[in-house]
């Protein structure tokens, strides 16, 4: 659901744009933490974007996904540890970001994340020339 959003653990589904991001800009003026879009960014990583009341971006898939993963590829360069990149991503609450990332590392190892790897990467490498060296 492109439209996800999570505050404080109760979970909406199905709302249109503008509820969510509505819903997300109460949530951040009352402090509450949240997680927002397909990709459910957390509140913390939103800051710029919710103290201009922009929530309403975000919610954009293709915005959303680059958004996530530049989120997940910055905390792995700073922490060198997947598990901790996705904890953070998660939350800044260590117990909380742990235990999710823990369901992700498990989730990822259920799906055969090696071939999942190993699919992505092969098409990559065979149109560019220089990871052929």
């Amino acid at each position: 659901d492109r439209n996800a959003l999570n505050v404080q653990g109760t979970g909406y589904r199905g709302l249109l744009p503008s509820e969510a991001a509505g819903k997300a800009q109460v949530a951040w003026r009352r402090g509450e933490s949240f997680d927002l879009c397909v990709m459910q960014i957390n509140s913390q990583h939103l800051r710029k974007e919710l103290a201009r009341g922009e929530a309403a971006h975000l919610l954009d898939s293709e915005d959303c996904v680059r958004r996530g993963a530049k989120i997940l590829a910055d905390n792995y360069r700073r922490t060198q540890d997947m598990f901790q990149a996705i904890a953070q991503y998660h939350s800044p609450n260590r117990v909380r970001g742990e235990a999710y990332a823990l369901k992700v590392m498990r989730a990822w190892r259920n799906i055969g994340s090696e071939r999942l790897c190993v699919r992505a990467v092969q098409p990559w490498r065979a149109n560019d020339k220089k990871s052929l060296r």
